[in-house]
Order: structure tokens, then C-alpha cells, then sequence
């Protein structure tokens, strides 16, 4: 119970993790600034594994792809600004989408919209991103939640019927994904905790199916005496 303790504490003391949106205003958009300037006055930019990534010698309306990609960052910060995980994976989807019509017009449109294909290549791909800040987050009130759990037992000699129990509740005890409470359910000898995961479908808490493969995306923790 002492060791669930101090590492309770540790975990408070390492406070929320900076939401994606924080990294887009103090990481992305200089990366973009810097790859444009390097590309305004070079002609090159860094690429992929380490090398450079040239543009056809065509006119460059850079001010325009930076007004651009900043109206897309814009979004993507707003995005993860949303308060359900739904609302925040629909808005990124569609500023991908956007990114991707982009990058995926024919030879007449690329000659044409250059400074939109320089943004396709700069701006990354977030739905991704959003969905592993969740996990995380996840992770981290499973981790508290379980923790917990244990300090309970060992006061009581017995897992608690519910989380509040254990003094587990509000945000602490709210799945992300969902933004309905974590599942919690004691078993023979023990509990299963879990978020539904991604995919916003409870699976039960069951990671492998019969036939060895991922049932769904729960994230789970489970305890046994």
C-alpha cells in the first residue's frame, strides 16, 4: 500500500500532459515557418531521412501557403479543443481531407495550385496524433485508478464495489473516448478496469478473442488475488 501510494503521488505530481494544440502553436507552426523560409531563399527544405526536397522551379506564392497552413493549424488547435473525442476526430478528419485534395489533384492542378501542394506536404497528419494524446490520458487514470484499488484492498481486505469506493470519481474516473465513467467491475478474486478504447465500443474488457486476435480496442487492467 506504501509503494501504490508514493507512486500516486508521483503521478499527481507529473500534472496533465500538453494537449496536442499546445505543440501546434509552439513546435508545427515554426517547423512551417522555417521549412518555407528555407524554401523562399534556397529552394530546398529538410526531407525525408535527412536529406532535401526540392520544388519544380514554378512561381511560389509563399505568404499565400502560409496563410494557408496557418488557417489549417487554426482548425487542428481548435479541434483539439473539442470536448468529446468524436467531435475532435470529425474536425481533424476533415482538415486531412482538405490536406489530402491538396495533394492529390492532377498534373494541371499541382502546376496551378503549387503553394497548396507545398502545404501538403508540410502540414502532418493529426486524427492519429489525437487518438494516442487520448490513450495516454487513458492510460494515466487507468494507472491512478488501479493504484487506488490496491491502497483500498489492503485497508480492507477486499476490492471496493465501486470506484468512488476508493476515492476515485469525476474526471479521475472518466474514460476520454467516452466521457462516461471508466468500467469498473469486481470479479472472483479480483476487478477488470477499462476504457472502450478508439473504436467507442465496449468490448467487455476482453483484449483477445478465441482465435488469439485483438477483439477491439479496450484498454484494460485486470487484478486477481
Amino acid at each position: 500500500a506504501r509503494t501504490a501510494s508514493d507512486l500516486r503521488e508521483k503521478l499527481a505530481a507529473e500534472g496533465a500532459w500538453p494537449t496536442p494544440a499546445h505543440n501546434i502553436d509552439v513546435a508545427e507552426r515554426y517547423s512551417l515557418l522555417d521549412a518555407v523560409c528555407g524554401l523562399a531563399t534556397g529552394g530546398t527544405m529538410p526531407g525525408v531521412s535527412g536529406g532535401t526536397a526540392k520544388i519544380p522551379m514554378v512561381p511560389i506564392n509563399f505568404p499565400h501557403a502560409l496563410e494557408e497552413a496557418n488557417g489549417l493549424y487554426d482548425r487542428m488547435r481548435d479541434a483539439f479543443g473539442e470536448k468529446h473525442y468524436a467531435d475532435m476526430l470529425r474536425e481533424l478528419d476533415a482538415v486531412e481531407t482538405e490536406v489530402g485534395r491538396f495533394a492529390t489533384g492532377g498534373p494541371l492542378y499541382k502546376a496551378t495550385h503549387i503553394s497548396e501542394l507545398l502545404v501538403a506536404i508540410l502540414i502532418p497528419a493529426t486524427s492519429r496524433v489525437a487518438t494516442l494524446y487520448e490513450n495516454t490520458v487513458v492510460d494515466g487514470r487507468l494507472a491512478n485508478a488501479a493504484l487506488a484499488l490496491r491502497i483500498y484492498r489492503a485497508g480492507h481486505q477486499a476490492y471496493p464495489d465501486a470506484l468512488a469506493d476508493a476515492g476515485i470519481s469525476g474526471e479521475a474516473a472518466t474514460d476520454p473516448f467516452t466521457d462516461k465513467p471508466l468500467v469498473y467491475r469486481k470479479e472472483a478474486g479480483g476487478y477488470v478496469l477499462y476504457s472502450v478504447g478508439e473504436d467507442l465500443t465496449d468490448d467487455g474488457g476482453k483484449v483477445w478473442n478465441m482465435r488469439g486476435k485483438r477483439a477491439g480496442t479496450d484498454l484494460v487492467i485486470k487484478a486477481s488475488e
